[in-house]
């Protein structure tokens, strides 16, 4: 599995945290075994991955729902995992371009996770570090000890 994203570019200055969050857009996919499951243009891929960040860093302790919604869309859950038996998890999106009936693991999901943050972070560091604009400490932690 894997998160990826094509074509990142600027959508406008990036003054405040929310330009960052919001501003910086890429075309963006679900990959499960190089077959699309779901697929954006224009996704607002460093919010994303500061949630993805915030997720990861409570994974250690607890083993709750990621819930993706950009504050740019209508739609709620855009990407969701939920847990699924003891270490395994399902993917759905909102407008998914077909059912996904496999699960992943736990490390699956983290390592993907940990692979998107690390390429964005080198995407855009002449401008930004995304981490800059994560608020948890352990999600930052998580990020950093990943690439260490």
């Amino acid at each position: 599995m894997k998160f990826a994203l094509a074509n990142i570019h600027y959508d406008g200055p990036l003054v405040t945290r929310w330009d960052v969050l919001l501003r910086i857009v890429a075309d963006f996919s679900i990959l499960v075994e190089r077959s699309v499951l779901y697929s954006e243009v224009e996704f607002c891929v460093v919010e994303f991955a500061v949630q993805l960040a915030e997720w990861l860093g409570r994974l250690g302790s607890e083993r709750r729902e990621f819930v993706y919604t950009s504050m740019e869309s209508d739609v709620e859950g855009l990407v969701r995992f939920t847990p699924k038996g003891a270490d395994h998890w399902c993917i759905a999106t909102a407008h998914q371009a077909r059912p996904e009936t496999r699960t992943f693991t736990t490390d699956e999901l983290r390592r993907a996770a940990l692979e998107f943050i690390h390429e964005l972070r080198v995407a855009v560091q002449d401008r930004v570090d995304i981490l800059d604009i994560v608020d948890d400490e352990r999600a930052r932690a998580a990020v950093l000890a990943a690439r260490d």
